[in-house]
């Protein structure tokens, strides 16, 4: 009981996590690979599915580490830290087999028709609707993360 009273104190409610998640920037790439691949499993809602194991599993910047002229035209980096959109979670994705490492650089309507279109993984699905990818579609993917993160790590006391 003690111990619940703990958790209780510091363990915040859905609406303080929700925005606590919705900023996140998160630079490991093991936490990374397994949030998606939580939130991967929510949102194909089928007990039998399993999202490949972590190693066979890569992780996708969209917005990549190194952007090249095209992908600087698209965002722009003076009104926000590269780095940071990089490493924020809604701009990052899994792939699987269909990932290619030459396809890493490619711009978003490459990478969108070319790799997501043909993903197994259902997270990707929805990056099909993006026309672009700039920092505003980051953010709002983000939120939408968000708000299956608050489902899947809720914890009822």
């Amino acid at each position: 009981k003690d111990a619940i009273k703990r958790l209780e104190q510091t363990y915040p409610d859905d609406t303080d996590f929700k925005k606590l998640f919705a900023d996140k920037v998160v630079k490991d790439s093991n936490v990374a690979r397994y949030i998606l691949r939580r939130i991967n499993e929510y949102i194909t809602n089928d007990e039998e599915y399993q999202t490949p194991e972590l190693p066979k599993i890569n992780l996708e910047h969209i917005f990549p580490k190194n952007p090249d002229s095209e992908w600087e035209k698209s965002i722009s980096l003076a009104d926000a830290d590269s780095n940071e959109l990089t490493f924020r979670i809604g701009n990052m994705t899994l792939l699987g087999k269909e990932y290619n490492r030459k396809s890493a650089n490619k711009p978003f309507d490459k990478k969108k028709t070319e790799i997501y279109s043909k993903s197994t993984l259902k997270i990707n699905s929805e990056l099909t609707e993006y026309t672009k990818w700039t920092e505003l579609e980051i953010n709002t993917r983000q939120t939408k993360l968000a708000d299956y993160a608050v489902k899947i790590w809720k914890v009822d006391f």
